[in-house]
C-alpha cells in the first residue's frame, strides 16, 4: 500500500475540515478563472495526478477527459463517467500531441525537481494546448506542513518560469492562495 492509497479514504474528508475548506475554496475559485479563460467547445483533457477528481465538476461536460494517477485507491474514490489510468507522471504513457488541455493540480509540490514532468507535456500536448499547474510556494504554513509530515516541496517562481520557458510553454495568467500559485501555461 502506498501514501496514497492509504490517504484515499480520508483524502476528500480533510478537505472539509476548517481552515483547510477555506483555503482549498480559493484555490479552487483560481483554478475555475484559470479554467474559464480557455476557449475550448471541445478538447481532450488529460488530468495528471487526478487523485479523487476534484478538479473535474469544474471541467467543461463538453470536453473529454482521461484522468491519472499513481494510486489506484484515489482514482477509484472518483466518478466513474470518465476513463481513467493507473500511471507514474514521469511515464506518461501516451502518444506524442494527444491532449489539448493538461491539469496538474497539486501534483508538482510533490516533486523535488520537475523538469522532467513539463518535457512529457510537452511530448504528449499538441501544439497551442494549455496546461493548468499549481505548485507550493515557500512560506509559513508550507514549512508547517513539513513540519506536521506532509512532505512538500516548495518551488521559487523564477525557477518554475524557467523550467516551463526551457520546455516550450509561455505562462497567460497565474493566480495564488495561501498554499499554492496557480498558473495556466501555453504550449508555443
Amino acid at each position: 500500500m502506498t501514501f496514497w492509497d492509504f490517504r484515499a479514504f480520508f483524502y476528500d474528508r480533510t478537505r472539509k475540515v476548517f481552515p483547510i475548506n477555506l483555503i482549498f475554496k480559493v484555490e479552487t475559485q483560481n483554478i475555475t478563472l484559470l479554467l474559464s479563460s480557455i476557449n475550448k467547445k471541445e478538447a481532450t483533457v488529460l488530468d495528471v495526478a487526478s487523485g479523487t477528481g476534484a478538479i473535474i465538476p469544474l471541467l467543461s461536460t463538453n470536453w473529454k477527459t482521461l484522468r491519472i494517477d499513481s494510486s489506484f485507491s484515489m482514482l477509484k474514490k472518483a466518478s466513474k463517467k470518465h476513463s481513467a489510468v493507473v500511471a507514474d507522471c514521469n511515464r506518461l504513457p501516451f502518444k506524442p500531441a494527444s491532449f489539448d488541455i493538461i491539469t496538474a493540480v497539486g501534483l508538482v509540490e510533490y516533486l523535488k525537481s520537475p523538469h522532467s514532468l513539463f518535457k512529457h507535456f510537452q511530448n504528449v500536448s499538441k501544439s497551442g494546448a494549455k496546461v493548468i499547474f499549481t505548485y507550493a510556494q515557500f512560506n509559513c504554513l508550507n514549512i508547517l506542513r513539513n513540519l506536521l509530515g506532509h512532505r512538500v516541496y516548495t518551488h521559487e517562481s523564477k525557477k518554475i518560469e524557467q523550467i516551463y520557458n526551457q520546455t516550450g510553454f509561455i505562462k497567460e495568467v497565474q493566480r495564488k492562495s495561501l498554499l499554492q500559485t496557480q498558473v495556466l501555461l501555453k504550449k508555443v
